[in-house]
């Protein structure tokens, strides 16, 4: 799509409107509260867009915890061990790397006892029959007065299509969870 450039004294029309509005970035797609310790997130992946962004605000937790994610084909946990990843902690005063293949589930990032973060989740490609990407930022802290960042990014080595995801935690949480398409052009 061309960009139009519009000047003073310009008439914005409602196609001008309606094809912005339609080529626009990130698009809602679902959203979720949660309780527990494993959320599942179902048909939330379609061929409508190729990339999602999820956003996970942990509100509470008990336990220190460390989430993984699972991807889903109607309604089950599947992916075998086909998961890769690796990443970095940013702890204050250090940093260390983590990493696994051959596993069961994707590593995201960790939470504390008490302690509210957010979980930024962008998986590329679920819905497609190709290799499922998934990078992840995580921000939290485990005092009020010490704050920790870590990143991960991944894949799964199997071609399957996935229509969800299973978010799961080692304790007790609530939060929302909200999951954005990004639009094609």
């Amino acid at each position: 799509m061309a960009v139009k450039t519009f000047t003073a004294g310009s008439v914005l029309t409602a196609a001008d409107t309606n094809t912005y509005l339609a080529n626009s970035g990130l698009v809602y797609v679902t959203s979720t509260t949660f309780s527990g310790t494993t959320i599942n997130v179902n048909n939330c992946f379609t061929a409508t867009y190729d990339n999602y962004r999820v956003l996970v605000e942990v509100a509470t937790i008990t336990g220190n915890v460390v989430p993984v994610v699972q991807m889903r084909t109607g309604a089950t946990n599947t992916g075998g061990t086909a998961y890769l990843y690796s990443g970095a902690d940013f702890l204050p005063g250090s940093v260390s790397s983590q990493g696994s293949t051959g596993t069961s589930s994707f590593r995201v990032g960790a939470h504390s006892s008490g302690a509210a973060g957010m979980d930024i989740l962008e998986f590329y490609n679920p819905f497609a029959t190709k290799y499922t990407g998934l990078t992840s930022t995580t921000q939290g802290s485990y005092t009020p007065d010490s704050r920790f960042l870590i990143m991960v990014g991944g894949y799964l080595s199997n071609t399957t299509s996935y229509d969800g995801f299973s978010w799961q935690v080692g304790g007790s949480c609530t939060g929302t969870i909200t999951v954005y398409g990004y639009r094609k052009a």
